[in-house]
């Protein structure tokens, strides 16, 4: 156990409410203390980067609804661990987003809490 005083910050950067909250449980069966910030669009992204929020990790939804989620990674790789999830199984585009900073890219469906603990280093509480 590590004596971090602060609590690992997420942000889930995705349009549908179901892939989030699969993110958010798995993230809290992960860590029940991870702060969890959301964003359905590339502009509210962003947002938070105008701000200087810093996060952990960012879970970066390939296709956003005004833009490709791949057009983010080099912009949050330079402070956070950026995760790539895609709804295909697009090599062309995953290979970009690994070239551009991504720490991993995964289809949605295939993210695990061993996934999540392997990738993001999160102390699992469980499974």
């Amino acid at each position: 156990m590590t004596g971090a005083s602060q609590n690992p910050r997420m942000l889930i950067v995705d349009d549908d409410d179901v892939d989030r909250e699969y993110l958010r449980r798995l993230l809290r069966r992960a860590d029940a203390q991870v702060e969890i910030v959301e964003a359905t669009d590339l502009s509210s992204a962003l947002q938070h980067l105008k701000e200087g929020r810093v996060f952990d990790c960012v879970f970066l939804d390939s296709r956003l609804p005004d833009g490709e989620g791949v057009d983010l990674v080099d912009r949050f790789a330079n402070t956070s661990n950026v995760v790539f999830l895609s709804g295909s199984d697009d090599q062309t585009v995953n290979n970009e987003a690994l070239q551009r900073g991504a720490t991993a890219c995964f289809g949605k469906g295939s993210v695990t809490l061993k996934i999540l603990n392997q990738t993001i280093g999160l102390n699992s509480r469980g499974g």
